[in-house]
C-alpha cells in the first residue's frame, strides 16, 4: 500500500522534504506533480510514472489543466499519488481546487500538500494565501484520512536560502498527508 517502505530512494537534492518523506512512505504510480511546471521536472528522473500538470504550458508539463474550472473526465480519480508542491497559495479558488485535488486522487491514493506558512511574499503568478497544517487537515477532511501533519523548514527565524537564493529569516511550510477514502 501506500505507506510501506519505499525500496529505491530519491536523490537528497531533489528535495530535501519530499526526499524525507520518501524514507517513510511509497509513492504509489503514476504520480501527479500538481503545478509542479519546471521547479519539479527532476522528479521525472526518479519515478517510471510521473507527469508534471500545471495550468501554464511549459517545459517538461504533461497535462495543462486548471484545478478552478470542472476537470476533464479522464483525469477523475486519475493518481495513485498527488503532490501539490508550492502551489496552493496561488491559487484564487482554493477551495474549488481542494475539491478537485480530491477528484484526481483515485481511492486509497497518497496525497502529499506542501504550502509555505512563514515565507515571504512571492508574486509568481499571485501569491493569495497561507495555510497552517491546521488549515490543511480541515480543507481535505472530507476527502482523505490524515496520515500526517505538521510543519517542516526553519521554524525558528535563522536566516536561509534554498540554492543560494536568500528567502529571508523564516522559511517554513506547513504540509498535508493523507489518503483518499
Amino acid at each position: 500500500g501506500p505507506l510501506g517502505r519505499r525500496e529505491v530512494l530519491m536523490r537528497p537534492e531533489s528535495s530535501p522534504f519530499i526526499y524525507a518523506l520518501s524514507q517513510k512512505y511509497t509513492f504509489p504510480e503514476p504520480i501527479v506533480d500538481l503545478g509542479g511546471c519546471e521547479t519539479n521536472k527532476q522528479f521525472k528522473d526518479i519515478f517510471r510514472r510521473y507527469e508534471i500538470w500545471d495550468r501554464r504550458n511549459g517545459y517538461d508539463v504533461d497535462r495543462v489543466i486548471d484545478v478552478t474550472i470542472s476537470l476533464p473526465r479522464e483525469v477523475v480519480g486519475y493518481a495513485a499519488s498527488l503532490l501539490c508542491i508550492d502551489t496552493l497559495e496561488h491559487i484564487w479558488d482554493y477551495q474549488i481546487a481542494v475539491k478537485n485535488i480530491g477528484s484526481i486522487v483515485k481511492q486509497n491514493g497518497l496525497l502529499v500538500i506542501i504550502t509555505p506558512f512563514a515565507f515571504p511574499f512571492h508574486d509568481i503568478s499571485g501569491d493569495y494565501w497561507r495555510f497552517t497544517h491546521q488549515a490543511l487537515e480541515r480543507l481535505f477532511a472530507d476527502d482523505f484520512n490524515r496520515v500526517e501533519s505538521g510543519y517542516a523548514g526553519d521554524q525558528f527565524g535563522v536566516t536561509s536560502s534554498i540554492d543560494g537564493h536568500f528567502w529571508g529569516p523564516v522559511d517554513t511550510s506547513a504540509y498535508f498527508i493523507g489518503t483518499r477514502k
